[in-house]
C-alpha cells in the first residue's frame, strides 16, 4: 500500500533522524549541506517560482563565466577582421 506524501516525508524525517544518530558529527554535517545543495540545485529548475531577471534599469552585471565567453568572442572578432582583411587584398 503506497504512502501518502505527508507519511513518506515523515518516514523519510525519522530515516534521516536514525541514520544520523548513528554517524559522526562531521557525516552528518556533510549530508545536511548535500541535501541543501540539492534542494538548491532542485529550486533551480522549479517552475513554479516566478521568474525574476534582476535588471534595475541600468547595466547588468555579468558573471565570470560571461565575462570570459564575452572576452573570447571579442577576440575571436578581431582575428576574423585581421583575416578578412589580408585575405582580401
Amino acid at each position: 500500500m503506497p504512502l501518502s506524501p505527508n507519511e513518506d516525508k515523515a518516514a523519510l524525517g525519522a530515516l534521516e533522524t536514525a541514520l544520523a544518530a548513528a554517524e559522526d558529527e562531521t557525516d552528518v554535517q556533510a549530508a545536511r549541506t548535500a541535501k541543501a545543495e540539492a534542494a538548491a540545485d532542485l529550486a533551480e529548475f522549479d517552475e513554479t517560482i516566478p521568474f525574476e531577471d534582476g535588471e534595475t534599469g541600468g547595466e547588468q552585471e555579468m558573471s565570470k563565466a560571461e565575462l570570459e565567453v564575452h572576452n573570447l568572442i571579442q577576440q575571436v572578432c578581431i582575428v576574423n577582421t585581421y583575416v578578412i582583411l589580408h585575405t582580401s587584398t
